[in-house]
């Protein structure tokens, strides 16, 4: 019984922790975005490659 549990929680901390890898990356991508500034959102909707590439990788973590 306890066997068959044991991969399903390995996969459900595999997920968690590739799930926080991409958000972490996230994350960074908005404050690599302007490093020098405090409001690194300003401007954000201007810039449609940004978006796009926010975009891409949001859809990606699905």
């Amino acid at each position: 019984m306890i066997q068959n549990c044991m991969p399903t929680k390995r996969k459900i901390q595999n997920t968690f922790i590739f799930n926080t890898f991409v958000l972490c990356q996230v994350f960074n991508e908005f404050n690599a975005r302007k490093p020098d500034e405090l409001n690194v959102f300003r401007g954000v909707t201007r810039n449609r490659l940004f978006m796009g590439i926010m975009g891409r990788d949001e859809l990606s973590e699905c």
